[in-house]
């Protein structure tokens, strides 16, 4: 706002015309980008609508009527080959879905089996261990009482 808008404002005065009501430049500039942005668009997909009813119509009766149904009955059908195909996709997907889940039962099993044989395998190096240690008592005991026996003067 110039000076004589800011004293006018100051004193009560209305603002000048139009002033308050226009919007920012910017906003101006990004609505004209995006106004052509989508006319662009929607002019894209009018010719691709017009391209493919011309790509159905080929061969077709000149009448008008007939061209809507003949396009109506080839979606239909583009739709029942989707079908067709997501059901093929579907029972693939669910195939194999049942191998993986066949592959994760035998790991499962075997990582059972697996379990089990190590915790037998170390209860029984738990007892070698445990069987060791006695004998090695034993031995240390035998080894003291054999020197004390060769050297009576040194042990009272």
């Amino acid at each position: 706002m110039d000076k004589a808008g800011q004293a006018g404002a100051a004193a009560g005065a209305p603002p000048p015309a139009g002033a308050a009501d226009a919007p920012p430049a910017w906003f101006s500039a990004a609505f004209e980008t995006l106004k052509a942005s989508l006319e662009t668009s929607v002019d894209k997909k009018i010719n691709a609508i017009d391209k493919r009813l011309k790509t159905l119509t080929k061969g077709a009766d000149p009448d008008p009527g007939a061209g809507i149904e003949h396009v109506t009955a080839g979606l239909a059908e583009e739709r029942r080959k989707d079908r067709e195909e997501l059901r093929g996709l579907w029972r693939d997907t669910e195939r194999q879905l049942d191998q993986l889940t066949g592959r994760v039962d035998a790991i499962a099993a075997h990582l059972d089996t697996f379990i089990t044989e190590s915790a037998a395998r170390d209860r029984e190096t738990d007892r070698r261990f445990r069987e060791t240690d006695v004998r090695i008592d034993k031995m240390v005991s035998a080894m003291g009482e054999f020197i004390r026996a060769l050297s009576p003067t040194a042990h009272p």
